[in-house]
């Protein structure tokens, strides 16, 4: 199911709202402009010119987590797959495994580099580095193994 396509849902609802706070100055704060992910790092995490593919809704005792696949790799900050953890109220953390621009330029192997990333807000932590892209099903663990 391509989120685009979807009506909307919460990853590009939260986008919209992070763009669209200003506007909203003189009504009541929008739950994502505290104690969530993008309200520091939505320019991050943002799927730019990628096309993102909502590929499951996994069940976490506090909300749900939404994982995303997104393609092809291509712009500044490229990403494979993200994983937001969604309480009910907004994006608490999210997992990114991309390889961005600078990220690619620091590799002088064979294989593109990509790395994996745990977001909250005001917080950025690198949880690994991959030489090519990981398989969903190993991204979705190491996902899984923070966030649960």
């Amino acid at each position: 199911m391509k989120l685009l396509n979807n009506g909307l849902h919460g990853f590009a609802i939260a986008l919209f709202v992070i763009s669209a706070s200003p506007l909203w100055a003189d009504t009541a704060p929008s739950p994502y402009e505290t104690d969530c992910t993008m309200k520091t790092w939505a320019g991050y995490l943002a799927p730019y010119e990628q096309e993102i593919t909502l590929k499951e809704v996994l069940p976490h005792p506090n909300g749900d987590i939404l994982a995303y696949e997104l393609s092809p790799i291509v712009g500044d900050f490229a990403k494979a797959y993200m994983f937001l953890f969604d309480d009910g109220i907004c994006f608490r953390e999210v997992i990114s495994i991309g390889s961005y621009a600078i990220t690619a330029m620091m590799h002088d192997g064979s294989g593109r580099l990509f790395h994996a990333d745990h977001y909250k807000e005001d917080e950025h932590g690198t949880l690994d580095f991959f030489t090519g892209k990981p398989s969903y099903e190993a991204a979705k663990a190491l996902a899984l193994g923070v966030l649960n």
